[in-house]
């Protein structure tokens, strides 16, 4: 990881000194981190159908800063559904405790549906910017989950949830996911597009 770092400081440093001379609103990227983490233990199984996100073990990721940082999140692994008359399996990012969905973090909690407009249920909810799959019966998928916020100075705790729901038990399991995690600094009077957004998903 050191070495990334070490890269993207070069590279920012390099580039630095032949910048062309750009207009007064143009957003300046100060730093450019990139780390990544690997799922330990490999495989983690959820034993039974759940309405509530499990944390993935050994991906718990924790960041300290003093200027505001937009966060590029991805999250890449195997889920394995086992043998039932259907089973969906559901991957979501976790930012302090709660679920992500579209630069809006909701509690992790059986009605969170009720605080996204359009939702009726925790499928809609948790079908928002993909990351989930219906299978029959045992099936193994890639999974995977990008998100981005735009997250204030403080420590915060990075995670990935898991929840399966259907009939079979047990219910699903993850194996060999990456967590890889951009962070992004730019002018402190910068409002990135898109992350600042009061009303993202349409409340």
């Amino acid at each position: 990881m050191t070495n990334i770092y070490i890269l993207f400081y070069l590279l920012l440093i390099r580039s630095s000194h032949s910048l062309p001379s750009l207009p007064s609103n143009a957003i300046k990227i100060q730093s450019h981190i990139i780390h990544v983490k690997q799922q330990q233990p490999l495989t983690f199984i959820i034993e039974n159908s759940s309405e509530i996100f499990e944390k993935v073990p050994g991906l718990t990721t924790q960041f300290y800063h003093t200027q505001p940082l937009l966060y590029k999140i991805r999250f890449d692994g195997v889920c394995t559904t086992y043998s039932g008359v259907w089973t969906r399996a559901f991957v979501r990012l976790m930012v302090d405790d709660s679920l992500l969905y579209g630069f809006q973090l909701t509690p992790n909690t059986v009605d969170r549906w009720k605080s996204i407009s359009g939702a009726t249920s925790l499928t809609d909810v948790d079908q928002i910017g993909g990351g989930s799959s219906l299978t029959i019966p045992t099936s193994e998928l890639t999974c995977s989950k990008t998100d981005f916020i735009y997250l204030q100075p403080g420590l915060h705790t990075l995670d990935v949830g898991a929840r399966g729901d259907g009939t079979a038990t047990p219910s699903m399991s993850v194996r060999g996911g990456q967590l890889t995690i951009e962070l992004i600094q730019a002018d402190q009077q910068a409002e990135p597009m898109n992350v600042s957004m009061a009303n993202p998903l349409g409340r």
